[in-house]
């Protein structure tokens, strides 16, 4: 039996043993023991023992790893561990016999980076580097930095085939083939004695009497500097930045390149600095020249394509630990109640936003994890706030955020950085008279993009960092029908760099439906308009593997019904695969809806290419002109995740049906069936959740006027969904005033009585915090004063009077 695959955190390249490649199988851990998880440290160079990797056993270890050593001196490690029992970080000692565990790299590797930074006897920095390696997800033994080792494992799809609310996934590369095999440092080519007498006559040092052009313009601005502060900013350059310079400017086109400007080719930064052991040979004085253009012809040698790919890895790893050293994470601790998964699982006062974030109890694959939590209590009296974020391959993430007080006193929460703020601003004025309420968020899987944040007053800020074309999600302490919360903390979860998760804390009100759990939910790549209804499948119905992925809504008849009367057609594409022999399945895959005019074809989900299967389209026409519509679609659902059947009719009469051939292991008790048939309206739009298996749910929204009526039917969609608008015609123009009116001033007054209630909580919760316990209740107070809820949140008994 080998031993767990297992890959270096820095070239990718497997640890393993291989007659002909030695140094793969060389490598040293950053670990730590179970007790002492967050003091990393470095091991010796391990090996594989039967099926086991073993490190050198260090005595400083203060713990009892008796039952993992072996051979007297090398104990047990588990390498790229990334579950931790039932969620405590680590797991406790009792629960598991090796009691190591961390990540590894090669002997060569380690070498490498050690040369692109000499710190790392500072303890400081290896618990950097070992934080880094927590908060990244690992993939086939491979820790995922976001990115494929320089084409050293291939993706199991491209990235135009990625669906809303998914990252890359890795497939193993199975054929180790040059360069990624070649030892990065035992490079015969490259040893110092083999540029040894390469020639050069030119003293490094002697730049006085340059050779200057014959004719300098008189408009050059660099003519008037000296020559030797002219050698100086070519030596700071780039190299191709040096030619163009010279092509620019007469005054730096005449200067004879002297010899430390060729050294300065192999310095940090530069096209050569992976040749890094030239530049402490003392034997090459005066000869740079030559060794620069020898070194240059040999970099297509693969032992050299892969250091410098090494080197160039080892470049951004030093750059994430730069980052995570400046990191000063802010904020309350939290209590045992309130730290995860517990607070999220039994308070239901928590609302959170995040992308696909992995608790500690299960395996880290992909996503995020939250390593640190931290709480905010925030005040009234907030007038403005600004966010600091991070640059990670090219993306924004949000790293945490300072909210200032009317005193100039501010909060922080998270990585709070000022020189990498920026200010939120409504209108674009920095400041707001209005309590903050919420926020809205823009996400992906690895942490949160963006934020901007609303007010009591229906405001919403500018957007602070990435939010175009990705999903978002909207997070409030005030509800759907108006009621006015007020936000009890704000909670961040943060892994080493960033904030992957933001909750809002609030009091219940009793009232509350579930359309708020639709409302808050991830979209994509909008939030849809808080006016349009939406109906779907319960939120219970919905398979966990769903929950981190967003709802993607195509409003084909635009948010008044503007453009029913364009329909002309729908087409919807299946792609039918082989499951078992002679059984095949047929996957929902994308549904066109085409205009005629200039309307573009708006498309829900994609078009199935043929090397996927064997894909077949079903046309449904209609003469939208004419009054024809859609009024019904019936939907086949195999458990919680598989939409196995769809049936979409016309008041016409007209329909389209599509099911799959395939019934090998269908579960009748499992599968249900969903009819979307709304009375009186209009159906405008259609959304839904993508799956690599196409549509795995859908379902249907109303006329605004009217949505207030509505609420009661209202609950969490699955992945496909209807959006229908209410026929203005069916209750007269001053009626429907009448009753506008009518909920505005019970609105207006419900608001006043939950400020009160506000109020009431908070000086609750104030007292319990400084006394401990309420004051005895007076007489004839022992009536419950808040009511009662189901399960679903819905209001019952007294307090549904109120």
């Amino acid at each position: 039996m080998s031993a767990p695959w297992a890959s270096c955190i820095l070239c990718g390249v497997p640890i393993r043993g291989l007659p002909n490649r030695p140094w793969m199988s060389e490598w040293r851990a950053i670990y730590t023991t179970l007790e002492d998880w967050d003091a990393a440290r470095i091991s010796g160079i391990g090996r594989v023992h039967q099926s086991h990797h073993v490190v050198p056993l260090d005595n400083s270890i203060n713990i009892d790893v008796s039952e993992s050593v072996v051979d007297g001196d090398w104990v047990k490690i588990e390498l790229m561990k990334s579950s931790f029992g039932d969620g405590r970080l680590p797991q406790g000692p009792s629960l598991m016999s090796i009691k190591l565990w961390g990540y590894p790299l090669h002997t060569r590797c380690w070498d490498i980076l050690c040369v692109h930074r000499d710190d790392f006897e500072d303890t400081a920095v290896v618990q950097a580097l070992f934080d880094l390696c927590r908060s990244q997800p690992i993939q086939l033994g491979l820790v995922d930095w976001g990115d494929n080792y320089d084409g050293l494992w291939n993706y199991i799809r491209g990235i135009e085939e990625l669906l809303p609310g998914e990252e890359m996934r890795m497939m193993q590369r199975f054929i180790m083939e040059s360069p990624f095999d070649c030892d990065p440092c035992d490079i015969p080519q490259m040893r110092p004695g083999a540029f040894s007498g390469v020639g050069g006559d030119i003293n490094e040092h002697a730049v006085a009497g340059l050779r200057m052009a014959s004719s300098i313009s008189k408009h050059d601005p660099f003519q008037a500097l000296p020559p030797e502060l002219r050698v100086q900013i070519l030596v700071q350059q780039k190299s191709s930045d040096v030619a163009n310079l010279r092509l620019a400017s007469r005054a730096f086109s005449g200067i004879q390149l002297p010899e430390i400007f060729w050294r300065s080719r192999f310095w940090p930064d530069k096209e050569l600095a992976h040749i890094f052991h030239l530049v402490q040979s003392p034997g090459l004085n005066g000869q740079w020249k030559a060794t620069f253009k020898k070194a240059k012809a040999l970099q297509n040698l693969p032992a050299i394509i892969n250091r410098k790919r090494i080197w160039s890895r080892a470049s951004f790893l030093s750059g994430l630990i730069s980052a995570r050293l400046r990191c000063q994470l802010s904020g309350a601790f939290l209590s045992q109640e309130e730290s995860e998964p517990r607070a999220l699982e039994s308070d239901s006062h928590w609302c959170r936003a995040k992308g696909s974030v992995f608790p500690a109890s299960l395996d880290f694959w992909c996503g995020s994890r939250a390593l640190f939590e931290r709480k905010l209590l925030p005040s009234r009296s907030v007038v403005g706030i600004s966010v600091s974020s991070i640059r990670l391959h090219d993306k924004t993430y949000i790293s945490g955020f300072r909210m200032t007080l009317w005193n100039g006193l501010a909060m922080l929460l998270g990585y709070y950085n000022p020189g990498q703020s920026t200010t939120v601003t409504w209108d674009g004025v920095p400041q707001h008279s209005n309590m903050i309420v919420g926020f809205k968020a823009a996400l992906d899987p690895r942490g949160i993009r963006g934020l901007c944040f609303s007010t009591s007053d229906g405001l919403y800020s500018s957007w602070v960092g990435d939010h175009d074309g990705l999903p978002k999600q909207s997070v409030s302490a005030t509800s759907l029908r108006g009621f006015g919360d007020v936000i009890i903390a704000l909670k961040g979860g943060f892994d080493a760099l960033k904030l992957v998760s933001l909750s809002l804390q609030r009091y219940r009100v009793q009232g509350r439906h579930r359309i708020e759990a639709l409302s808050s939910a991830l979209w994509y790549p909008d939030i849809p308009d808080s006016k349009l209804c939406l109906d779907g499948v319960s939120f219970r119905r919905l398979g966990l593997d769903l929950h981190s992925l967003p709802f993607s809504m195509c409003l084909f008849g635009g948010q008044d019904a503007q453009l029913l009367p364009r329909l002309t057609r729908l087409t919807i594409w299946t792609l039918v695969q082989p499951v078992v022999r002679r059984l095949y399945r047929t996957h929902i895959w994308g549904i066109g809806f085409h205009f005629e005019g200039p309307t573009n074809t708006m498309l829900l989900g994609h078009i199935p290419q043929p090397r996927q299967g064997r894909v077949l389209s079903y046309d449904l026409t209609l003469d939208s002109s004419n009054g024809e519509r859609l009024v019904a679609v019936k939907n086949i659902y195999q458990g919680s995740t598989t939409l196995s059947g769809i049936s979409i009719r016309t008041n016409r009469g007209r329909s389209v049906h599509i099911s799959s051939n395939y019934r090998e292991g269908f579960d009748e008790e499992r599968s249900f069936s969903r009819n979307l048939c709304p009375e009186g309206c209009d159906i405008v739009g259609v959304y839904t959740v993508f799956t690599n298996e196409g549509l795995a749910l859908f379902e249907i929204a109303k006329h605004p006027d009217l949505t207030f009526s509505r609420w009661g039917e209202l609950c969490r969609g699955g992945s496909g969904s209807l959006a229908y608008d209410w026929n203005p015609q069916v209750i007269p123009s001053a009626i429907l005033e009448h009753a506008r009116n009518e909920v505005f001033t019970l609105r207006e007054n419900l608001n006043r009585f939950e400020r009160l209630l506000s109020c009431a909580f908070a000086w609750i919760h104030h007292y319990q915090a400084v006394h401990g316990a309420l004051p005895d209740r007076p007489p004839g107070a022992d009536h419950d004063m808040d009511g009662g809820g189901n399960e679903d949140g819905e209001t019952v008994g007294a307090s549904a009077q109120y």
